[in-house]
């Protein structure tokens, strides 16, 4: 291949990108305005000639990194605080041209749900670095469809609330051919509220193989189970740090029913249907492993004050056995001082104000009193228990008390 048919018709770029200098390098527009998708998805500029192929090879990860932490946050946030406000706008409206002027009711607005796992959406999307990811056009964030939230709404409320048939179909309508029906809700995207920071998450597969080849070895030989033995290929990806906070809004359609004293109205149920899904089933991409999991910001202030509670009562119950445990060391001191019976050649540790030493008893008097002695035989004090407690008995064995 020539050096001129390396630079010209082959390379996946703009086309006027591709007539440039051997080894001329494009930068992607570093201007903290530019819209991050838009970068992400049409400046790839790690390409390379390789193998006999254009690819990014090993800049993969390098090109992710570009898009990742606290100083390249995605989003202006001017924009998306009037993105947010109109968004509830809508669903607000569309309640209050259903149920009356008086609506919504608090149970009935939008919500801000903050993710306490990290979020990565998109991952199916073509890109270059083999995992996409999910922008919002305009915005040049990542959001969620509100496709998927219903789609998360609906497979929680079927297989895991067992809600029964109709109230699914009143709900998220249906699109058979012969009976369809348009749900009481309107789901709409949920939108970051904030910049958002982006990490880059690394999956390391170890049965590669195995998916791509399906149960034929690289023998041909039959290969019936995937083996965690092949060499693992890390794959890199884009996910949303945890702790970002995106608005969820709901809308009611003509077919929504009112609530009753009873039951909630369909916004309402829809809400509460949301608010559970996001906790325990989550959004997005490797959810099996935690990820995609959100909760109310008042849920989470409500955890945490529960958490710091519980966190007080333990140290009080800690003190209180401290203090209990020392209590009874205390009591257990002084009655083996009691029970003890001084006898001649017990090691005893003799304490008399700042003096704290090792002694050895050498006579013991009828008043009870003894006289302690060095190790060698020197120096003679004359003490009792109150000043001494037992170390040893005679010949250095451990003394009974």
């Amino acid at each position: 291949m020539s050096e001129q048919d390396m630079i010209a018709p082959h390379l996946p770029l703009p086309e006027n990108a591709g007539y440039r200098k051997p080894g001329e390098k494009r930068n992607a527009p570093q201007d903290p305005a530019a819209n991050r998708g838009l970068v992400f998805n049409k400046f790839v500029d790690r390409w390379a000639f390789r193998e006999d192929k254009y690819d990014l090879h090993d800049k993969k990860k390098d090109w992710l990194d570009c898009f990742s932490g606290a100083k390249a946050k995605a989003g202006d946030a001017a924009a998306l605080k009037s993105s947010c406000d109109r968004l509830s706008a809508m669903a607000e409206q569309s309640v209050r041209t259903k149920f009356g002027h008086e609506r919504p009711d608090a149970v009935e607005r939008p919500r801000d749900f903050v993710a306490t796992s990290r979020f990565a959406t998109g991952l199916g999307l073509a890109h270059p670095v083999e995992n996409g990811f999910l922008w919002h056009h305009t915005l040049g964030v990542p959001y969620i469809p509100g496709s998927s939230i219903k789609g998360m709404i609906r497979a929680w409320a079927r297989q895991w609330r067992e809600e029964d048939a109709a109230c699914i179909v009143r709900l998220f309508g249906n699109e058979t051919d012969h009976d369809a029906q348009m749900g009481a809700l309107i789901v709409f995207d949920a939108l970051p509220l904030e910049p958002v920071e982006l990490v880059t998450e690394i999956l390391t597969p170890h049965d590669g193989g195995w998916r791509l080849k399906g149960p034929v070895s690289e023998r041909d030989q039959p290969l019936l189970t995937p083996g965690d033995w092949h060499d693992p290929v890390p794959v890199s990806y884009l996910a949303v740090e945890q702790g970002a906070s995106f608005r969820f809004a709901l809308g009611a359609t003509r077919n929504a029913q009112d609530g009753t004293d009873e039951n909630p109205s369909d916004v309402a149920r829809g809400y509460q249907l949301l608010g559970e899904a996001l906790e325990w089933i989550g959004l997005g991409a490797k959810t099996a492993i935690g990820m995609g999991r959100f909760r109310t910001p008042d849920a989470m202030a409500s955890e945490a004050a529960e958490a710091k509670r519980t966190a007080r009562e333990e140290a009080a119950r800690q003190a209180e056995e401290e203090e209990r445990r020392v209590e009874a060391e205390r009591i257990a001191v002084e009655m083996a001082k009691d029970r003890w019976i001084p006898a001649i050649g017990q090691k005893i540790l003799y304490s008399a104000g700042d003096v704290s030493e090792e002694r050895v008893i050498s006579v013991i008097f009828e008043n009870g009193d003894f006289e302690a002695t060095w190790p060698d035989g020197t120096e003679p004090v004359v003490t009792d228990k109150d000043e001494s407690s037992l170390i040893a008995g005679p010949g250095g064995e451990d003394g009974e008390l």
